[in-house]
């Protein structure tokens, strides 16, 4: 003998909306299907409180809780955050303070980078890298040269710079004296040509099978040039290639 059983409609919703966070359990990354699931396997002990039959929530193995609650639980990370403070373990490093040398960087024994900070960008800002490669094949910088610059309300000064250079010397290097030829200057080939000098004279490179010192301390000023163009045009609003 068979009998039809009829549910009421809120149980239906329920167990359709939880059929279809399985699906996005599959389908998201990681963090959000943590939280996901935590919401999911509440409203789960909440429904079983007025039902007979018990549904079960969404299960995981030992391991995948274990490396859940590891990254993303709320109070183990709040719990991390708070020995740190207490045993005074965390410590902030300057982007360019990071290497100090090649292969080699700040970490000591048993420290890891846990984030990168990105002060959001002011307003009339910019910023443009290149680099020179041997071939496309061959992903690895004779030099790269980064550039960053705030202008003025007029869009004609430049109020703060930095410029960056790498593959020119041991370590990747921040270059002071090149944002110091253009902060508080009027806007020129004169002013950037200034900045590629200083570039150039801070540079250390070596001589290798992918270039000679000549050519990279050359190609040194010639990016420094060409970023800072690319960088101030966007602080413009201007469009720039990636190229």
């Amino acid at each position: 003998m068979s009998s039809t059983m009829t549910l009421p409609l809120w149980i239906v919703v329920v167990l359709a909306a939880l059929a279809i966070i399985a699906v996005l359990d599959r389908l998201l990354v990681p963090s959000v299907r943590w939280a996901l699931r935590r919401r999911a396997n509440r409203a789960i002990d909440k429904m079983n409180t007025r039902l007979s039959m018990q549904i079960q929530p969404f299960k995981l193995t030992k391991r995948q809780v274990l490396i859940d609650q590891l990254v993303y639980d709320p109070e183990v990370l709040y719990a991390v955050e708070q020995y740190a403070k207490d045993n005074k373990v965390p410590r902030e490093v300057a982007v360019e303070n990071f290497c100090v040398g090649p292969g080699k960087n700040v970490l000591e024994a048993g420290e890891f980078l846990v984030e990168l900070r990105f002060p959001a960008r002011p307003a009339h800002s910019g910023s443009h890298y290149r680099r020179f490669i041997p071939r496309n094949e061959m992903d690895i910088a004779v030099v790269g040269v980064g550039s960053s610059v705030v202008l003025g309300a007029d869009r004609a000064t430049v109020t703060a710079a930095r410029i960056a250079l790498g593959a020119v010397a041991p370590t990747p290097l921040l270059v002071d004296e090149a944002a110091e030829a253009l902060i508080g200057k009027p806007i020129s080939d004169q002013t950037i040509a200034q900045a590629a000098a200083a570039a150039q004279a801070a540079a250390r490179p070596i001589s290798d099978m992918r270039g000679t010192i000549e050519q990279r301390r050359h190609l040194t000023g010639v990016l420094t040039r060409r970023t800072l163009q690319g960088a101030i045009a966007r602080a413009r609003g201007e469009r720039v290639n990636h190229a």
